[in-house]
């Protein structure tokens, strides 16, 4: 493995255990500095230098821009943490049930909540209590986003909000399956409507949406931090977990996982295994070879295909250009008493993301122009090691 990766994962090690680092040989810190910024790990790396001074000396330059970083995350955890504490109240006051989700709970399990940076605050909703909610958000000054088919987002300055009507992207049918009646599934906390899922479904969950965005990108060392401090709580039932995740055909992809999080914890030497998982995490955020992620990403929204007949493309196409009335009904709300003016309104979509969406409407496209056969080949070898394969590309390719 590169020895950039492995330093860096010393680092961050230290600053999850609270341990001084070992030496490291960083010869190109503005390399260290730019992976901790797209890994968000500012605040981890932050603190194992101040752990390790005996050890590590970085240059001045480094240090002040890493404490910015660290600095503006840390404002942007306080910010966070204000206004989902006025949000929950107010569900609670208005009887609107929520269950949190991802980084709003596994901040709890950290040593300081802004070590784990959160970009957006995941909540799932019933959505029979939508509008109630965007009542309440909007009268708090958030203003709506483009949304997708299960997330519906709302920003206000450094917070934003991601309602989740469903746990799962409904295209991983198997996750979403699972946990279809997720507020069945969780326990309510007595006198709030808030919800949370016990240590067991919890872990399920947190393998699974490691998993899901291992194959699709977006991956980062903070996935398999949030499972050793679950793994480390010792409250899941393990046998139960082992159970569902072969049922989810990711019992041999979370055994991987506990084995490279022994190995990274305890100093042990890398399996090939594992190699290949910290690899491919560490690449997406420093190489170029995250594309490869997005393509098979893509290729799995275009049902599962890495290239498509014109029939599926158009069909694709139009279904992103004309959304259902239950789509447009959500960010248009007048559409549920006038849904003659749905044509309308897919009018005004397809301007608003001609100008906001630009760089997604690229990136489709360059999908669709380049030869991309070499980077699915080293994709699917990866997944196939990691037994990811049938998850990242249901079909033959």
């Amino acid at each position: 493995m590169d020895q950039l990766y492995v330093d860096i994962m010393k680092l961050v090690k230290s600053g999850i255990t609270g341990e001084p680092c070992e030496a490291v040989s960083v010869s190109d810190w503005d390399k260290v500095l730019k992976i901790s910024r797209v890994q968000d790990l500012s605040g981890i790396i932050y603190r194992a230098i101040r752990l390790s001074k005996n050890n590590i000396t970085p240059p001045e330059s480094f240090l002040t821009a890493l404490k910015l970083q660290f600095t503006n995350d840390l404002r942007t955890d306080r910010v966070q943490r204000s206004e989902l504490s006025n949000l929950f109240r107010t569900f609670d006051e208005k009887n609107i049930d929520y269950l949190p989700l991802k980084g709003i709970v596994m901040k709890e399990y950290y040593p300081s909540p802004e070590l784990r940076f959160m970009a957006d605050a995941d909540i799932l909703i019933r959505q029979s209590q939508y509008k109630k909610i965007a009542d309440i958000v909007k009268k708090a000054g958030y203003s709506f986003c483009e949304e997708s088919d299960y997330e519906i987002p709302w920003r206000k300055g450094l917070a934003l909000l991601e309602f989740h009507i469903v746990v799962f992207n409904p295209n991983h049918t198997d996750y979403s399956s699972f946990f279809e009646d997720a507020f069945s599934m969780a326990a309510n906390i007595p006198g709030t409507n808030r919800y949370v899922f016990e240590p067991t479904d919890l872990l399920i969950y947190s393998v699974a949406h490691f998993a899901k965005h291992f194959v699709t990108g977006g991956t980062r060392l903070r996935n398999l931090t949030d499972i050793r401090y679950l793994l480390n709580e010792g409250n899941a039932d393990l046998q139960k977990v082992n159970d569902s995740l072969e049922e989810l055909g990711l019992a041999d992809f979370f055994s991987i996982v506990l084995s490279a999080i022994d190995q990274w914890f305890n100093g042990q030497p890398f399996s090939l295994e594992s190699e290949l998982l910290f690899k491919a995490m560490m690449a997406e955020s420093y190489d170029e070879d995250f594309d490869k992620y997005y393509t098979l990403g893509a290729a799995r929204e275009f049902g599962g295909h890495t290239e498509l007949s014109i029939m599926n493309r158009i069909r694709y196409y139009l279904k992103r250009l004309f959304p259902p009335l239950s789509f447009m009904s959500r960010p248009y709300h007048i559409l549920t008493k006038l849904p003659f003016l749905l044509p309308f309104f897919w009018l005004w979509r397809i301007i608003k993301t001609s100008f906001t969406g630009k760089k997604h409407i690229e990136q489709l496209w360059n999908i669709q122009v380049k030869d991309t056969s070499n980077a699915i080949e080293q994709y699917m070898d990866i997944m196939k090691v990691l037994h990811l394969d049938q998850i990242a590309v249901p079909e033959e390719i």
